[in-house]
């Protein structure tokens, strides 16, 4: 009945999902090249730098790094980000939040097991809803059958 129209509404969606993930994902790339910031962390290296300019992404800090702690960067949440002062042009680590292939990898996993999930859900609904819609029809059949 409806069936053929839903499903192409579903992939109708999907669809408009994954294109605008793949553009958000192609403006968040493009925003932060070169980007110039006003230095507002706690180390010394940034204070007396001023504004920095981001050389690099945001890595994860490697486990040698974390545990020798030559990189003063990853003790603070475990990801450096290459930046360099704009007067000095001094290179050095700066911690950064959230490493984007990481945040991105850890989004579609949960996308993933979300689809996972909703399947069986969706296909335990579908077939129970058959079985309920069969039971109504036989009932009404005997019902007919009776009066007849």
């Amino acid at each position: 009945m409806a069936q053929p129209h839903l499903i192409k509404l579903i992939i109708i969606v999907i669809l408009l999902i994954v294109i605008q993930i793949c553009l958000e994902s192609l403006y968040a790339s493009r925003k932060n090249e070169g980007t110039v910031m006003k230095s507002t962390a706690s180390n010394t290296t940034t204070n007396q730098c001023g504004e920095i300019i981001e050389v690099g992404e945001c890595l994860p800090c490697s486990a040698f790094d974390k545990k020798s702690r030559a990189i003063r960067a990853c003790a603070e949440n475990g990801n450096k980000q290459l930046v360099k002062c704009r007067k000095s042009r001094q290179k050095f680590y700066k911690s950064c939040l959230m490493v984007p292939w990481i945040a991105e990898r850890n989004y579609w996993i949960f996308q993933v097991f979300m689809l996972i999930v909703a399947l069986p859900s969706w296909a335990t609904v579908w077939i129970r809803r058959r079985k309920l819609e069969e039971q109504a029809r036989r009932r009404v059949q005997r019902q007919i059958n009776d009066i007849l």
